[in-house]
């Protein structure tokens, strides 16, 4: 009874790791970045600070990168987090894995933008922890969001987590798709938008971690994290 008794309380806190105990915030607050946010414009140099949560129950190392960039020739971005402050031209890792202890948020990161020309900047910055990638958050800074709003706010996925069927609903679905991959970029599913409403058998694929990402004319437009069950 005992051996089954441990047993059961692996199976439970694998389970529970499992899920994202990750958060990005707006700095100072407890509001969570969405899945896409303003950069700032062309005009000046700019910057944001940010704040990563660790909502779990125990402390974890993060790790920052950044996972897609798209910068108009001549243009710079510097990255701030993990006791290191980067000028990124390349997919990368910022600085070292760093601790934070359960339910304290980590306030020392920003980003600084240099902008060059009046171009659609944009890039995504993905915090996960060390060992455990599926425990992660991730954010896409956008210069070209501005233009964008009415995609946020007519489209929506349900439910998260799903088991069987995906429901995709979207204002504005021409010339628009849906693409889910895996955590390790591996495209699984590719959706083309026909309808208003369009409805996705996700039986055939594995239970875990995967994004989802809503492009439009070939610009990526948001991404989310979605878990199978």
């Amino acid at each position: 009874m005992k051996k089954l008794f441990l047993l059961s309380f692996a199976i439970i806190a694998i389970i529970s790791s499992s899920f994202a105990q990750i958060t990005l915030l707006n700095h100072g607050t407890e509001d969570p970045l969405g899945e896409s946010e303003p950069m700032y414009e062309y005009g000046g140099t700019s910057g944001n600070y940010f704040d990563i949560k660790n909502e779990g129950s125990s402390e974890i190392n993060i790790i920052v990168e950044v996972t897609t960039l798209s910068l108009p020739d001549g243009a710079a971005l510097e990255v701030c987090a993990c006791g290191s402050c980067v000028t990124v031209g390349v997919l990368m890792t910022i600085g070292n894995p760093t601790a934070v202890t359960a339910g304290s948020i980590y306030n020392e990161s920003y980003y600084m933008y240099h902008p060059a020309k009046n171009e659609q900047a944009t890039f995504t910055l993905k915090v996960w922890e060390e060992g455990n990638m599926s425990n992660y958050d991730e954010v896409v800074f956008d210069t070209g969001l501005v233009g964008i709003n009415s995609y946020n706010t007519g489209f929506y996925v349900y439910p998260n987590p799903v088991s069987e069927y995906l429901f995709i609903q979207n204002s504005d679905y021409q010339q628009s798709y849906v693409s889910i991959s895996n955590i390790i970029g591996q495209e699984v599913k590719r959706i083309k938008l026909t309808n208003e409403k369009t409805k996705v058998d996700m039986t055939n694929l594995k239970d875990g971690v995967y994004i989802y990402t809503l492009y439009s004319d070939e610009k990526i437009i948001m991404s989310k994290k979605l878990i199978k069950l």
